[in-house]
C-alpha cells in the first residue's frame, strides 16, 4: 500500500477527531435508530470504521479498525 494512502487515512482520522470536539452540541432528545451493515471497499481500497462514546463531561473514548476488500483485519486502534 502506498505511503500516501496511510497519510490520507490519518488525515481523515484527525479530521474526525477534531470535529468531535469542535461541533456545538445538538439540543435534541429524539433518538433515531438505523440498521447499518459493513460493506467491503472497492478492490484496491481499505475501509476505516470508527466508533466513539462519551459518558458525561470529559470522559470519552474512540476506536476503529481498518479492513481490506476481503474483510481481512489490517489494524485497529
Amino acid at each position: 500500500m502506498p505511503l500516501n494512502s496511510w497519510m490520507e487515512i490519518m488525515r481523515r482520522v484527525n479530521y474526525y477527531m477534531d470535529s468531535q470536539y469542535n461541533d456545538p452540541p445538538i439540543a435534541s432528545s429524539r433518538i433515531v435508530a438505523e440498521n447499518i451493515s459493513w460493506k467491503p471497499p472497492d478492490i484496491g481500497w481499505i475501509r476505516l470504521n470508527t466508533d466513539d462514546m462519551s459518558k458525561g463531561g470529559f470522559i470519552a473514548g474512540c476506536g476503529g479498525v481498518l479492513q481490506g476488500e476481503n474483510e481481512e483485519w489490517i489494524c485497529g486502534f
